[in-house]
């Protein structure tokens, strides 16, 4: 495997075997009947069906239980339906990913080359893709064979809590994941993923731009030297 897709695997562990606040119980008015999951789950599967394109910045914090210290990642993400999308980390370091159908591009500061890696033939990478894919576009339905959910609230905004089922390969490594989602229920606001091994990382997104034309420059990495 090239140092390019390492780096891109460990960028992407929490996210790929798989809102914030601490978790509390569902808001709902005494009188209300307890909220369906599967209507949930539904109802968020059609909105995000309608999006097209997705361009975000986002900030990714990861805590590590053992050394106690924060890294943060700030970079840009950009969807296209269907099979587009562009990881771009800009600071504290450089380096890019561009995936288009069956193709991965990607480039480092470090190594500047861009290395070419084909889906087919790269089964760990087509997993981490397929799983980002999913949390990113909004496809939870096809998640509750792995995790259980649980809603978490749906006032002001909803926060549905993933947990890994026994057995499965998830539960591994993963001891939650927590997506809140903005209060018009049209995107993403942070994802939260919590590992065995008491590490933690958050994915906040910001500055999100719905359904709108991509800069072709989006789709492209930086020049060799």
């Amino acid at each position: 495997m090239t140092t390019l897709t390492t780096r891109f695997l460990l960028a992407l562990a929490s996210f790929a075997l798989v809102a914030t606040a601490v978790p509390t119980a569902a808001q709902q008015s005494p009188s209300a009947k307890p909220p369906d999951v599967a209507t949930v789950l539904r109802d968020l599967e059609s909105t995000f069906a309608a999006l097209k394109t997705v361009r975000t910045q986002f900030v990714q914090e990861k805590e590590l239980a053992v050394f106690r210290q924060k890294i943060v990642l700030k970079g840009e993400i950009a969807l296209q339906n269907p099979g587009r999308l562009a990881w771009h980390v800009h600071a504290p370091l450089r380096y890019s990913i561009v995936v288009s159908g069956n193709e991965i591009r990607q480039w480092d500061e470090d190594a500047d080359r861009i290395a070419t890696v084909s889906l087919s033939s790269n089964p760990v990478l087509t997993a981490a893709i397929k799983h980002l894919q999913v949390w990113f576009g909004g496809k939870y339905t096809s998640l509750t064979g792995e995790y259980a959910v649980e809603i978490l609230s749906l006032e002001p905004a909803t926060s549905l809590a993933f947990v890994p089922r026994k057995g499965t390969v998830a539960q591994k490594t993963i001891k939650r994941v927590t997506v809140q989602f903005r209060p018009d229920r049209r995107y993403v606001k942070e994802i939260l993923v919590e590992e065995v091994n008491g590490d933690r990382t958050r994915l906040e997104f910001v500055k999100v731009v719905l359904n709108e034309p991509i800069p072709p420059d989006i789709w492209k990495l930086p020049s060799r030297a």
